[in-house]
């Protein structure tokens, strides 16, 4: 009987790559190596049969096969995804707001961002996701300030402190950039903005109609400034009402 051909455990570690391997024999000409990555290179795996010709062989084989593979995953070849944590929101960008709103944060607010899940505390992250946005919580997006006009309420935090403070605008784009478009709701400078966050919400889901009579609420969204704080809870509803944004506290 030919003996079991063995093969020590490769390392590749210098390309990105440590090797696995079930050894086989001579008489079963297969041995299973199994590829994983680095972290650094998104936990790729790959399973592959090679047949064990030799100790050499296999080695240089998977040599190659290594750094060709590397190769290819930088050239975009081999795609993969990005390793996207479950706290952060791909919405979440500025991206995604009126050029004018973008220009005007980033004149006036160039150190804020707006908030995201990854900013959130634990307790407002838990309520937020528990919720099923399919948005970000620094951003809301309804009929807020005038029927059949789409607005833009952002959230916005401090960059490198994003618990210390926020900044509450709205934006109703008017096809021009006056600043006479914005309005800066609520802001505040105090610890526990973590606790934060908003989303849009239709009116007729909050308030009967004899309350929206007698708020005299002009619009079909209004939008729910949520604190989620462990220690303090509370949701705001705020609306557009004559001339300026007014709130109310409600159960939700």
């Amino acid at each position: 009987m030919k003996p079991k051909a063995t093969f020590r455990e490769a390392d590749f570690s210098g390309v990105g790559f440590t090797i696995d391997r079930t050894v086989g024999s001579v008489t079963d000409p297969t041995s299973i190596y199994r590829i994983n990555s680095d972290p650094n290179f998104n936990a790729i795996k790959i399973e592959l049969m090679v047949l064990t010709l030799g100790r050499s062989f296999v080695r240089n084989s998977l040599k190659v096969l290594a750094v060709g593979l590397t190769v290819a995953v930088f050239l975009g070849a081999v795609p993969i995804s990005p390793v996207v944590a479950g706290d952060e929101s791909p919405v979440c960008t500025m991206s995604v707001l009126p050029s004018e709103m973008q220009k005007y944060i980033h004149a006036n607010y160039s150190s804020w961002q707006l908030q995201d899940v990854s900013s959130l505390s634990a307790s407002a992250k838990e309520r937020w996701q528990s919720e099923q946005p399919v948005g970000c919580p620094g951003i809301a997006v309804g009929q807020f300030e005038k029927m059949n006009q789409k607005s833009y309420a952002v959230l916005l935090v401090p960059a490198n402190k994003p618990d210390t403070g926020y900044r509450f605008l709205v934006l109703t784009p008017d096809g021009s950039e006056s600043h006479q478009s914005f309005k800066a709701v609520d802001q505040s400078d105090k610890i526990g903005a973590s606790n934060f966050f908003v989303h849009g919400i239709q009116i007729a889901k909050v308030f009967s109609t004899e309350w929206v009579k007698k708020l005299r609420v002009s619009t079909p969204d209004g939008i729910l400034f949520v604190d989620a704080g462990e220690s303090e809870y509370e949701t705001d509803v705020y609306f557009w009402a004559g001339d300026k944004f007014r709130h109310e506290a409600i159960d939700h």
